[in-house]
């Protein structure tokens, strides 16, 4: 594993962020809900940790092929 920092330029950042923005644009309104559930649990458990309180994620049963299918953020 390569350890070495690379340096980013301002526009390569910029190209990359649009390059996400676009990619999360064009995929399904089931995928996005996916990755709003997942997004749900993920801030509910650090808020949990932290000891704050907050609403639970959505208790929604979503039937997937696989795990695999699981959108990444």
């Amino acid at each position: 594993m390569n350890t070495e920092k690379t340096l980013v330029t301002k526009e390569e950042l910029f190209r990359a962020k649009e390059s996400r923005r676009h990619e999360l644009a064009n995929k399904s309104a089931e995928e996005k809900f996916l990755l709003l559930l997942k997004l749900q649990k993920m801030t509910s458990e650090i808020a949990r940790q932290a000891g704050r309180t907050c609403q639970q994620p959505w208790r929604i049963d979503v039937l997937r092929q696989s795990d695999a299918n699981e959108p990444k953020l």
